[in-house]
């Protein structure tokens, strides 16, 4: 038996609608989502035209706070991993500010806790980011080695260790740098183990004097 035509326009007009509002709704939630992944964007143009005029620690900080308020605000894929990429590199930046100054005799002898302390937050806050950074196991195992006036506690030293271990792991193919490793591993091990170490760190770079 067929269907009247009116009946028959009826179901085309109803299935006409619904297709019709499923697209816009499909739209709706793609504009949404752009809109998301953009509202970030207005941060992470300030933080990366601060960072290429930065003069200060306090610039830096704003840097990293920036990107960070754009990752929370939301990002496309790629300008979110340029605003984490942008993070590392600020915060390494600030903490070796911080090494630096501790390292400096003439800094040091005034505030050598702090130092150790600031810079050390910036190195673990960049291996959150990505813990694949040789540079910044280097300077991590370097920094927790320092007596500072008290005791280097335990906690301190096995992350020290652990960071040369990976900082070994990250530089096979960067001899120079492998050997300086190596180094800075032998001062993690108990004096009669730190030999082989340092058989390692002249055999992968004879001309390594440290």
């Amino acid at each position: 038996m067929r269907r009247p035509k009116a009946n028959r326009l009826a179901i085309f007009l109803t299935v006409s609608c619904l297709w019709l509002t499923g697209g816009h709704v499909l739209l709706a939630q793609e504009d949404a989502q752009a809109v998301t992944e953009a509202a970030g964007q207005a941060d992470l143009d300030a933080a990366t035209t601060l960072k290429l005029n930065a003069s200060s620690m306090a610039d830096l900080e704003r840097v990293t706070e920036l990107c960070e308020s754009a990752i929370e605000k939301g990002l496309d894929e790629d300008s979110e991993k340029l605003a984490k990429s942008l993070i590392t590199a600020t915060l390494f930046q600030h903490g070796s500010r911080f090494a630096q100054a501790l390292f400096d005799p003439s800094e040091r002898s005034q505030r050598p806790d702090m130092l150790k302390r600031f810079a050390l937050r910036d190195l673990y806050r960049v291996l959150e980011y990505d813990n694949d950074l040789a540079q910044v196991h280097m300077m991590i195992a370097r920094l927790e080695a320092v007596n500072t006036g008290n005791a280097v506690r335990q906690e301190n030293f096995d992350k020290g260790k652990a960071s040369a271990d990976r900082a070994i792991e990250l530089l096979k193919e960067d001899p120079r740098m492998l050997s300086r490793a190596y180094v800075l591993r032998a001062g993690y091990a108990q004096r009669e183990d730190r030999i082989p170490f340092l058989d390692k760190a002249i055999e992968t770079d004879p001309t390594n004097t440290d």
